[in-house]
């Protein structure tokens, strides 16, 4: 997934970056409410991890300022006070969950799951179209059962088409989930990263395929 931090610990902040890199997704970063906001607003973020403390204009400025002009990506708000009142004003500036901090790593990801899944719908970790499986806690993918090897790049672009099914993904789209908004220009590093999973996984056997839409895009859809 593409996720946006916006913390000013700039410490804290790549550990949390680092982390999530390392799961697959990729992570952008801005250190005050002000460049926050211009790109949380600029970029289609699947999830926004929200710092109340920050410098020029706080979180729950930022966070009202966001659902104000229509965007509703799940936030998580983060912040070391923990009182009755700052909880109930952070939920009605629009965020949909909040931590405290400190907090261990392995809440953050959870809720950081919880709440991808809430937004998609889905009610589990897995996914599958056809014969494949996939696991997001697991970052696995089967086909009948037999686990198939894929580099992080090729997980995290099928993946994105997999929560996109049926819809055409346009190829700028699939560089900025993947690598970021710093992708630049990818030559034909998606075309090689889809020919590789059109190999591996989606084939007409295995019930799914990536169709190529002139113009526009790349299609995962299941092939009956």
């Amino acid at each position: 997934m593409y996720i946006l931090i916006i913390e000013d610990n700039k410490i804290l902040s790549d550990i949390i970056s680092e982390e999530l890199k390392a799961q697959g997704h990729a992570v952008d970063s801005a250190e005050d409410g002000v460049t926050g906001k211009e790109m949380a607003l600029a970029f289609d973020y699947n999830l926004i991890i929200l710092d109340v403390m920050l410098p020029k204009i706080d979180g729950f400025i930022v966070c009202a300022d966001l659902r104000k002009a229509g965007k509703s990506t799940p936030i998580l708000m983060l912040t070391a006070q923990d009182s009755y009142e700052n909880k109930v004003r952070g939920l009605d500036s629009g965020a949909d969950d909040y931590l405290t901090k400190p907090f261990s790593s392995a809440e953050l990801y959870a809720r950081i799951r919880a709440l991808l899944r809430r937004f998609y719908s889905v009610s589990s970790a897995t996914f599958s179209i056809g014969k494949i499986n996939l696991d997001t806690s697991t970052q696995k993918v089967t086909v009948d059962g037999q686990e198939v090897a894929l580099t992080g790049k090729e997980y995290s672009i099928f993946e994105y088409l997999l929560y996109n099914r049926n819809a055409v993904v346009a190829r700028y789209m699939i560089e900025e989930h993947v690598w970021g908004s710093d992708y630049g220009a990818l030559s034909n590093v998606v075309d090689v990263l889809i020919s590789n999973l059109r190999k591996k996984l989606c084939t007409p056997k295995n019930g799914a395929v990536i169709k190529a839409v002139r113009g526009m895009g790349y299609e995962l859809t299941e092939k009956i």
